[in-house]
C-alpha cells in the first residue's frame, strides 16, 4: 500500500497510557499513518516499537505552548503535503500539582495542556481535513459533580464560574492545594466537552464530526505523574486492583482499543456532537456542559488568546 492510499491521523497524547495503547491498536490496521505531537520526539521509544517507522512520525509538541501548537501544526502541513487529515485525537492531557502554575502567557498549565492548545491545534488543523473527518477530545467523568465515583477519588466536578476565571485558574479560593489541583483538571475536562459541543454546534451541515471520549477511569498511567508521592502510589500501585470489579475502571489496553476505534471507524459514531465511554456507549454527561452560554463565553475567550 502507498502513502498516497493510506489514512493519515495526528495524535497527540500517544507516547504513553491510553495514547499508546491506541496507537499500537491503529498500527495494527495497514492503511493507517501516524503523526504524532510528543514533548520529547528523542524517548518515544514505546511508540517506535508498536508502530512501523514507515508509517509513524513523531514530531515535538507541547500543548501548554501557543507557539509549540503553531510550530507543530505547520511541520504536519509540510509532512502531508497534498494528503488530508482523516483524524484529530486530541488525548494529551495532565493532572497538574497542588501548586498553582501559570504559563509565560499567564495561562493556568492544566487548562493550557488539556484545553487551549488543543483548541489551537484543531483550528490550525482543519483546512486540511477530509470530508468525514473526526476530531475526538479525551475528556473525563470527574467534570460531573453527580459523578459517584470521582466523587470517591476526591473530585467534586467542575467549577465554571466564567471563563476568564477558568483560564486563570481563579475557581475557588477556599479549596486547599490538593481539591485546587482536582478542580482545575475536573474544570478543564468540562472545558474540553464545551468546546467540542460547541464546534459540534457551530460546524452543523458541514462533513466532520466533533466528538468527545471518556476513557474511564485508568490507574497505572502517567496522568498523576505531578501528584504527591502517596497520591501515585495509590493511582499506580493500589486502584489497578479495582479494575475487575467496578465498570467504571478500565486498563489503557481496552480504553486505548475503543480510542482507536473511534479515530477509525466512521461507524461508530456516525453523529456530530456525541459523548461516548470507553465501552463506546453514551457518557454520563452534567447537563451544563451543553449550556450555549458557557460554550460561547469559553470560545470568545480562547479565541482572543490563540488570536494574540
Amino acid at each position: 500500500m502507498t502513502q498516497d492510499e493510506r489514512s493519515l491521523i495526528v495524535m497527540t497524547g500517544a507516547t504513553s497510557g491510553i495514547g499508546l495503547e491506541a496507537a499500537r491498536s491503529l498500527a495494527e490496521r495497514q492503511n493507517v499513518e501516524l503523526i504524532i505531537g510528543a514533548r520529547s520526539p528523542d524517548r518515544a521509544n514505546a511508540l517506535r516499537v508498536v508502530v512501523p517507522t514507515e508509517r509513524l512520525t513523531v514530531l515535538h509538541l507541547d500543548t501548554s505552548s501557543l507557539a509549540s501548537v503553531h510550530a507543530f501544526a505547520n511541520a504536519v502541513h509540510e509532512k502531508r503535503g497534498a494528503r488530508l487529515i482523516s483524524a484529530l485525537g486530541l488525548n494529551a492531557g495532565m493532572l497538574g500539582g497542588e501548586r498553582l502554575q501559570l504559563t509565560e502567557a499567564g495561562v493556568e498549565q492544566t487548562f493550557a495542556t488539556n484545553c487551549l492548545g488543543h483548541f489551537a491545534l484543531a483550528d490550525q488543523l482543519k483546512r486540511a481535513f477530509t470530508p468525514g473527518a473526526i476530531v475526538l477530545m479525551t475528556a473525563s467523568q470527574s467534570h460531573n459533580p453527580a459523578d459517584r465515583l470521582t466523587k470517591l477519588l476526591g473530585y467534586r466536578g467542575a467549577i465554571f464560574p466564567n471563563a476568564e476565571s477558568v483560564v486563570h485558574g481563579r475557581l475557588d479560593e477556599s479549596a486547599g492545594p490538593a481539591q485546587a489541583s482536582r478542580d482545575r483538571y475536573a474544570t478543564s475536562k468540562l472545558c474540553c466537552l464545551l468546546w467540542t459541543f460547541a464546534m459540534a454546534r457551530l460546524t452543523q451541515g458541514e462533513d466532520i464530526r466533533f466528538l468527545a471520549y471518556d476513557p474511564g477511569a485508568v490507574p497505572a498511567t502517567q496522568l498523576a505523574r505531578h501528584l504527591d508521592f502517596s497520591s501515585r502510589i495509590g493511582w499506580e500501585r493500589l486502584l489497578p486492583l479495582a479494575v475487575p470489579v467496578l465498570p467504571s475502571f478500565t486498563t489503557p489496553q481496552a480504553s486505548g482499543r475503543s480510542l482507536a476505534l473511534l479515530l477509525a471507524n466512521p461507524k461508530v459514531a456516525p453523529q456530530t456532537g456525541q459523548y461516548l465511554d470507553h465501552r463506546l456507549q453514551p457518557a454520563t454527561l452534567w447537563p451544563k456542559a451543553r449550556s450555549t452560554a458557557w460554550q460561547n463565553d469559553l470560545l470568545n475567550v480562547c479565541t482572543g488568546l490563540t488570536a494574540s
